[in-house]
Order: C-alpha cells, then sequence, then structure tokens
C-alpha cells in the first residue's frame, strides 16, 4: 500500500486492492512521510473503509484528535460490537471518536454539562 495523504503522524489515507480510499491507522504511520511513500505493514494497527462521503469527514476528525481517543473508541466499537452480535454502521466510528474526543476535552477543562433528561 503507498501513502495517498498524510493526515497525521498516526494516521494516512490509501487505496484498498479495489482502488477505495482507505483510512490506515498505527503508531508513527505516517511519521516524516509523504504521498507516495510505501506503507510500512508491520506499523499497521487498523484499515477503515467508509463511505466516500465519511471518508473526508473521518479525514478531518482524525487530523485533530489524539490517537489514544482514536483506539478508545475503536476498542469501544469492537466490544460492542461483539457483545450485540451485531454488526455496527460504519459511521459510528465517525460519531463515537468525535463524542469521546470532546467529552474528555470537557473532563480535562472541568466543563461539566448538566444532562437535561435527568
Amino acid at each position: 500500500m503507498k501513502i495517498v495523504k498524510v493526515i497525521n503522524n498516526n494516521v494516512v489515507s490509501s487505496l484498498d486492492e479495489r482502488g477505495r480510499e482507505v483510512v490506515v491507522m498505527g503508531k508513527g504511520i505516517g511519521f516524516q512521510k509523504k504521498s507516495g511513500d510505501e506503507i510500512e505493514k508491520a506499523r499497521i494497527e487498523k484499515i477503515f473503509s467508509l463511505p466516500q462521503e465519511s471518508t473526508n469527514r473521518f479525514e478531518e476528525l482524525v487530523s485533530d484528535i489524539p490517537y489514544e481517543h482514536m483506539e478508545l473508541a475503536e476498542e469501544i466499537i469492537r466490544y460492542a460490537g461483539l457483545h450485540l452480535g451485531k454488526k455496527l454502521n460504519k459511521n459510528i466510528y465517525i460519531t463515537l471518536t468525535d463524542h469521546l474526543n470532546y467529552a474528555i476535552e470537557r473532563t480535562r477543562q472541568n466543563i461539566c454539562l448538566q444532562n437535561a433528561f435527568l
């Protein structure tokens, strides 16, 4: 696989065997890399293929989010899928990662939001 675009040090976009864009994650996978560089297979931890309209949003999202938050979201999604026994919609990677990131950042800033439904 070759890098199409470096999103950050831990996330790059590439093309799968069918020519569809995929998001590839792994610690340091994009560090000091550029478009056209080969992706080191040993660094690949996760490969996400999303609908085209979602791929662009996911790239925007992960460019500003710490890698640990993305790992946490993926772990939760894997756990939920396993325990629910259902395949989850791929867009959950975008929505849950975004939600977790903002929740963690609010906690770090001591911002407490009240749940209006409680």
